[in-house]
């Protein structure tokens, strides 16, 4: 399947809740093992923004929308996947499953893509419009059926405003029996505004090599930067981070 020009499927709303975008070429089936992505073809997306937002009048309650791709392989440099809320709304949800043997992901990178599901809106910068007091961080889920490259600085998840809670991160590398390192590049931020709850954050990969965290550089299999999960004052968070 190939989409060549993504801002055809805009389906952003200027009020509520953004639409829902769901490009699927493979079948999840399930096995005595667990779920198996029968292969049906590769998804190429051509440069440009796929967009689900919410209003430019989001109040809140309101969300973004829905992006969901299901694939064998996907190919998408350059494109921006946004599902963000705006006004007082919180952020959507992005789901990227490109579950192939070999499937490599970048998030960033001249081959790579961006993810941001956003809630609520920051302050102008002269001050004039004051930051929304409500929008929570959306969901951000990407799995690669191989390695899975992140520049933090192509993805953004938490809420922008003055008050709103942690955004849900979920970064997988390899899928079923197959092998992936994640490597991450920069620091991962699912902390919450004001008083809103820290997000969640799942870091989870299938290498023989060991997870590492603080380096100075983008490690084979870790995190270069901190991983932040915390609201102004202390509550309940989740952070994991495994290696399978």
């Amino acid at each position: 399947m190939t989409v060549s020009n993504p801002s055809s499927l805009q389906v952003s709303t200027l009020f509520s809740i953004g639409g829902s975008i769901n490009l699927t070429t493979s079948v999840l089936t399930a096995t005595a093992g667990g779920a198996t992505a029968v292969s049906q073809g590769s998804l190429t997306i051509g440069k440009g923004t796929l967009a689900a937002n919410g209003g430019s009048f989001g109040a809140p309650g309101d969300v973004g929308g829905s992006i969901n791709i299901l694939t064998e392989n996907l190919v998408a440099p350059g494109v921006s996947f946004q599902a963000n809320g705006v006004g007082s709304s919180s952020g959507g949800q992005v789901l990227i499953q490109s579950l192939g043997a070999g499937s490599n992901l970048s998030l960033g990178g001249a081959s790579g893509f961006s993810v941001s599901a956003t809630g609520g809106t920051a302050a102008s910068s002269n001050g004039a419009i004051p930051a929304s007091f409500n929008g929570g961080g959306g969901v951000v889920e990407v799995v690669a059926g191989g390695n899975l490259t992140v520049n933090t600085a192509n993805l953004s998840a938490g809420p922008l405003g003055a008050q709103g809670s942690g955004a849900y991160i979920f970064l997988r590398a390899g899928f079923l029996a197959q092998p992936g390192n994640l490597s991450i590049s920069g620091s991962i931020n699912a902390n919450g505004a004001g008083q809103g709850d820290g997000g969640e954050l799942y870091l989870i990969s299938q290498s023989a090599s060991p997870f590492t965290s603080g380096s100075s550089s983008a490690p084979l299999n870790g995190v270069s930067g901190s991983l932040q999960l915390y609201r102004l004052i202390p509550d309940l968070w989740v952070a994991m981070v495994a290696q399978l």
